[in-house]
């Protein structure tokens, strides 16, 4: 199969939930590729390298719709450091793309050779061209020059951009873009736990996070941070915000993991629940490694209503909820809370994109809490995950299908891309 063909069949419903998550970034992201001088359809870049998904870690520790390693993201000028990744920050992470597409084409004159760079590294093109000056990327694609998954990286974001660019003409639903929420950026003087901001911007914590999303931690970074609240909730903000005691303003402890260390250990340490400090920490699984620091979210905002279920007696389960507001849609509570859609629908039996103001969706499954409608099954406090070993003729569509999973959630697990070629003997987790 083409890569066309691909899209349009076994990954149909993978592409299009691409293009649904990408659709608020889509035309702000066109705007700053056309001002940096690059063909602003290069946006689609992004479909092949994170689905548009913000959060998307490969293993080679790549972050961020861009995948920017993190000497290149330094490279270009984006804060990595214990507070703030801005490699997860939608308009900064794309205007360092652009920048580094723009010095790959300086190199190479020529867009496609570009592309194969941002894939495999600059310098390994360089050394090919050095040996083969009047090379292309088609020449050089059925040789032995490239790696296999640059040799197909490049055909996959071709075909991405002529399916995203006219989506209806091939099958599939055209993103359809939110408009911009109005946000005003206020200066936070030191640092401040993000829930005491949350409360004197009168918003969900899970707001202030959604249009912040390269911190960290769950609060702002020691000095001055620039942080963006609604604009609508301007007003008085600064005043309730320096009526709070200095000593009201941390909430938190640190906390650094010694080997023998557990999330569910520490979390009983701290007399808090997993999810809250994985909340806090923004962490994609339930390790932790020796030598790591946490945040640890204290008192009573660390079971905050609106992002965990109610207080309970001890022993009992505790699952991250959503109360759904006017105006609501899945697509707007994904985006606010980095929760895929499919994910939303899988948890909360959902068989329709209906909702309704305070209906309470469950974003999370705490500890020992069975997802909706699956009461009485029993289920580890751990995700359980099953280890395949990659046979002769095996794909991820059909590990999907024999697994009974998606090639969405393979892909997640093991931090790859749908158009990975499996290769025998690879080991893959499927959840």
């Amino acid at each position: 199969l083409t890569y066309v063909q691909l899209f349009q069949t076994k990954l149909h419903d993978w592409f299009e939930r691409a293009l649904t998550r990408g659709g608020p970034y889509i035309p702000r992201m066109k705007e700053i590729f056309k001002d940096e001088g690059v063909p602003p359809s290069l946006v689609y870049l992004a479909i092949v390298e994170s689905a548009f998904n913000p959060d998307a870690v490969s293993r080679a520790r790549a972050v961020g719709m861009w995948q920017f390693i993190k000497g290149t993201a330094i490279r270009y000028n984006l804060k990595v450091d214990f507070w703030e990744d801005q490699r997860r920050d939608p308009e900064a992470s794309a205007r360092a793309a652009a920048s580094y597409l723009k010095d790959l084409y300086g190199m190479f004159n020529d867009w496609q050779m570009a592309l194969a760079a941002y894939n495999c590294g600059e310098a390994k093109i360089q050394c090919i061209m050095e040996r083969r000056p009047n090379s292309t990327f088609w020449t050089l694609r059925d040789s032995r020059f490239l790696r296999r998954e640059t040799r197909e990286y490049v055909p996959a974001i071709l075909a991405a951009i002529l399916l995203a660019s006219n989506p209806k003409a091939y099958g599939f639903t055209p993103p359809a873009p939110d408009p911009p929420a109005s946000t005003a950026m206020v200066t936070i003087d030191e640092a401040t736990d993000l829930r005491v901001i949350a409360k004197c911007a009168q918003v969900p914590l899970e707001e202030i996070q959604a249009l912040n999303p390269s911190l960290n931690r769950l609060m702002t970074p020691p000095g001055p941070f620039e942080l963006r609240i609604p604009a609508s909730h301007l007003d008085g903000f600064m005043a309730r915000l320096k009526a709070v005691p200095p000593d009201e303003r941390i909430a938190v402890a640190m906390h650094k993991v010694t080997r023998g260390d557990t999330l569910r250990r520490i979390a009983a340490h701290y007399k808090v629940s997993t999810e809250a400090i994985r909340l806090a920490n923004r962490m994609p699984t339930w390790r932790v490694r020796p030598g790591e620091m946490l945040v640890i979210p204290l008192g009573s905002a660390a079971s905050d209503p609106e992002l965990y279920a109610e207080n309970r007696a001890p022993g009992a389960t505790t699952a991250r909820v959503y109360r759904v507001r006017r105006g609501d849609s899945l697509a707007s509570i994904s985006r606010r809370t980095a929760v895929p859609i499919d994910r939303l629908r899988e948890l909360n039996n959902l068989t329709s994109n209906l909702l309704h103001p305070g209906q309470r969706l469950v974003l999370s499954e705490g500890e020992g809490a069975p997802r909706a409608g699956a009461l009485g099954r029993s289920r580890s406090l751990e995700p359980r995950e099953r280890v395949h070993h990659v046979r002769q003729g095996d794909t991820l569509w059909d590990l999907a299908r024999r697994y009974g999973t998606s090639v969405d959630r393979i892909c997640r697990a093991n931090r790859i891309s749908p158009s990975h070629r499996l290769k025998l003997g690879d080991s893959l987790l499927i959840p």
